[in-house]
């Protein structure tokens, strides 16, 4: 029986992790299925908001200044 974790929410604290952010959201859902998943980016200069946004079940909040 795989475990239910829809009521756990995991944040995560981003600035500049686009090399890292994508494969942190996979072992999220491969380990935690159904978990929220919150990538806070914290005004990164790279790829990380636009990465994680391209996963359907992840909510980005985007900080306007680091």
């Amino acid at each position: 029986m795989e475990q239910d974790y829809s009521a756990l929410s995991v944040l995560i604290p981003a600035h500049n992790e686009q090399n890292a952010i994508g494969t942190v959201i996979q072992d999220l859902h491969e380990y935690l299925p159904g978990c929220e998943i919150l990538v806070i980016d914290d005004c990164s200069t790279d790829m990380t908001a636009d990465i994680a946004s391209q996963f359907e079940t992840v909510r980005v909040l985007r900080l306007p200044y680091n």
